[in-house]
């Protein structure tokens, strides 16, 4: 098993661009709260690690998605300006974005996208 959750955790928490639309780490969380009352907020989850390709009777590869939920209270272009950082970020390591769609909740005036990336790696990618 490969430590994909913590290797995103560090690439989203260091991406000056991330941090700038999220404000700080504090507003990036690798769990999801109970309730959200932290705006922006940022979720990501390990959704599957998948083990792949097997040499000497060891996974050598995992196919690996994770999904991301941003939260704002404001309108639908800050929530869309919000999630094109990390939709960036997940691209330029080479994942798909396999989902993206908005999630309102007019009830409690909230802004909720989700998005879904995967891709293969193998260990020598979590640089």
């Amino acid at each position: 098993m490969l430590a994909t959750k913590a290797w995103i955790y560090g690439k989203l928490s260091t991406d000056a661009s991330v941090l700038s639309a999220f404000t700080d780490t504090d507003h990036v969380t690798d769990a999801y709260p109970e309730k959200v009352e932290v705006f922006p907020l940022l979720v990501f989850m390990d959704k599957n690690q998948a083990d792949m390709e097997y040499g000497d009777n060891a996974p050598v590869m995992s196919a690996q998605s994770f999904e991301v939920h941003v939260f704002t209270k404001l309108d639908l272009e800050t929530t869309t300006n919000l999630s094109i950082p990390v939709y960036d970020l997940f691209r330029s390591l080479d994942f798909s974005c396999t989902m993206n769609g908005e999630v309102p909740d007019p009830v409690e005036g909230v802004r909720h996208r989700v998005m879904r990336f995967s891709r293969e790696l193998f260990p020598s990618d979590l640089i």
